[in-house]
């Protein structure tokens, strides 16, 4: 094999892992989108008009409105019992959509009264996350 040869060879080999690579990462950003989309989908029920930016970012509403969702799609996968353990799911699902409601009216507001607001609402959240938790164990419980 000549010098010429062996460097094309090279240079082929070169281009061939940019591509490569440079399709990753293509495929890498496609995929993150999709998975972007599927999490700022509004749950049936749920309140629409959240930031978007709160589907990647690690603000405290964010987290929070990250938070109610996963409630929401937990309460919505439980099993229906009798009309007692339905009525509580029902309730706390009502009180997981008027939680989320009131942090996206937060949204617009000024920093310090927001910071202020949602800190206020935590306390909220993590009730609503005993209660799902209570209805996820034994519906007939909470």
């Amino acid at each position: 094999m000549t010098v010429g040869v062996f460097a094309w060879l090279v240079v082929l080999l070169v281009v061939a892992v940019v591509a490569s690579g440079a399709l990753f990462a293509v495929a890498l950003a496609r995929r993150s989108r999709g998975q972007l989309a599927v999490g700022t989908e509004a749950l049936p029920g749920m309140p629409t008009g959240a930031p978007l930016e709160w589907a990647g970012q690690h603000t405290p509403e964010a987290k929070m409105h990250r938070r109610l969702i996963g409630l929401a799609q937990t309460v919505a996968a439980l099993p229906l019992g009798d009309a007692t353990a339905i009525e509580r799911q029902v309730a706390v699902q009502h009180k997981i959509q008027e939680l989320d409601r009131r942090l996206i009216s937060f949204a617009v507001a000024p920093e310090p009264a927001r910071r202020e607001a949602v800190d206020g609402l935590e306390p909220e959240v993590a009730d609503a996350e005993a209660e799902v938790g209570t209805l996820a164990v034994d519906p007939g419980l909470a």
